[in-house]
């Protein structure tokens, strides 16, 4: 009896909600088959270069800090909403 598989590969956005469809232009697409293999390459690769972060003050060292500016507007864009 021979064994069979399925092989398939998804990119994309996993946040399908309304806003980030239509504003972000986010998209999803899966890829089956032999072909769905040519993106693993490219994954393994990210997982080498990315910088892992274990706590959120790691993640504060590479965020910049906000100005005058994105607070007053933050605060504008809470009220309106």
């Amino acid at each position: 009896m021979s064994e069979r598989a399925a092989w398939y590969l998804v990119v994309g956005s996993h946040n399908q909600n309304y806003r980030s469809m239509a504003l972000d232009g986010e998209v999803l697409m899966a890829v089956s088959g032999p072909r769905a293999l040519a993106g693993l390459a490219d994954f393994y690769l990210i997982l080498g270069l990315s910088t892992w972060l274990d706590t959120p003050e790691e993640l504060e060292e590479y965020l910049p800090a906000a100005g005058n500016f994105f607070r007053r507007l933050s605060r504008w864009a809470q009220i309106v909403s």
